[in-house]
């Protein structure tokens, strides 16, 4: 047994991108910790693959079930179980989603000494609940429920983090970790929006640090992309978040490295740790997070703009007519996003007559 431990979560579905994630960190960062597959109803005959490897296995079972209004599928909450005892044999954990490549070693990670993550776009709570999902128009009572007991306990102005990548010492875990985890999930069911974050943020309120940007890099547009491979940028872990932005698919710049690292998978040997292809120094690496900053300011100002239609839910669930109706007009005439317009019929139901709202409802196919 090691002192660390790299986790990832994968379920049946999402073999080849556990064994890509493992191949890039084994290859390209030198880790000499343990691995671990937190499985979500693999079958044995296809775990058998990373047993062989010396790979850990923690076996998973489902905490809730999927939904209609459901963006994200129930096998993230499986995140969860990083915080049962079981991982107490370890010293650190550190957690990353199987939507990921490693470029570069993750030897800074293992230097921090609390729960350390990377801000979600510099968003707060707020970005992490979900108020207009499937919801009758004519009785939103349950939101309104949910949402007042998160206010009573919570500053939903505090910055939240991505849970893509979490590091942290499993001292911080205690025999109730999971089921406040669970309680967390099954209390605010109703309004998560990025599946299991919500809960996580909960559980680390106000009790997480950051971790450097590089180490959860968003690659989500050409300038990034030109900075990785034309500009020699340091990214030591690329996250691709959102549904059409996976390196697995195809025309993306990064398939051939994605496939490159899930080819090697089957010559991984655990029993030898690999040595750094190149070594950068202290300046370059410092250069490069300053260079991830920057190519994501335009997303972290774009995302505050996707905020607006909350601030909209909370005004309406508060009764502040006024203001409401001053900040959706607002909306409107400024055109703030595209995901801002998804919503607008919701609201505009506000003003409409109860008798008059099943025919806006079928108009809109709400």
């Amino acid at each position: 047994m090691k002192r660390n431990v790299l986790v990832t979560l994968a379920d049946v579905g999402h073999i080849d991108q556990a064994k890509q994630l493992f191949s890039s960190v084994y290859w390209n960062a030198a880790w000499d910790g343990d691995y671990l597959l937190l499985a979500h109803g693999i079958p044995e005959d296809k775990l058998a693959w990373f047993r062989e490897k010396g790979i850990f296995v923690y076996e998973c079972g489902s905490l809730d079930n999927k939904r209609p209004e459901d963006v994200y599928p129930t096998t993230v909450f499986s995140k969860f179980y990083i915080f049962k005892d079981y991982f107490k044999k370890w010293q650190k954990v550190i957690f990353l989603d199987a939507d990921i490549i490693v470029t570069y070693s993750l030897d800074e990670l293992t230097k921090t000494t609390s729960f350390s993550a990377k801000s979600d776009f510099e968003s707060d709570l707020n970005h992490q609940v979900n108020l207009c999902y499937n919801y009758e128009i004519n009785d939103r009572t349950w939101i309104d429920r949910s949402l007042e007991r998160l206010r009573q306990k919570y500053d939903l102005n505090s910055t939240s983090f991505n849970s893509g990548v979490m590091v942290f010492d499993t001292d911080l875990i205690t025999k109730d970790s999971f089921s406040e985890l669970t309680y967390l999930l099954k209390e605010y069911r109703d309004i998560l929006n990025f599946g299991d974050q919500l809960a996580l943020n909960l559980f680390m309120y106000k009790k997480w640090t950051r971790i450097d940007d590089s180490y959860n890099a968003f690659p989500l547009d050409k300038k990034t992309r030109h900075a990785f491979f034309k500009e020699g940028v340091i990214m030591p872990v690329l996250h691709f978040l959102g549904p059409n932005n996976k390196p697995w698919q195809k025309g993306s710049e990064f398939l051939e490295m994605w496939n490159s690292n899930l080819s090697k998978a089957e010559q991984m040997n655990l029993k030898k740790i690999v040595p750094l292809k190149k070594i950068f120094t202290p300046e370059q690496l410092s250069g490069s997070k300053k260079a991830v900053v920057i190519n994501e300011r335009p997303f972290v100002i774009a995302s505050r703009h996707f905020f607006d239609f909350r601030e909209l839910d909370i005004l309406y669930s508060m009764k502040k007519t006024k203001e409401f109706r001053r900040l959706l007009v607002k909306g409107l005439v400024e055109q703030y996003s595209r995901n801002y317009n998804r919503f607008i019929p919701y609201y505009f139901a506000s003003f409409i007559p109860v008798s008059a709202k099943a025919s806006i409802k079928k108009l809109f196919s709400l």
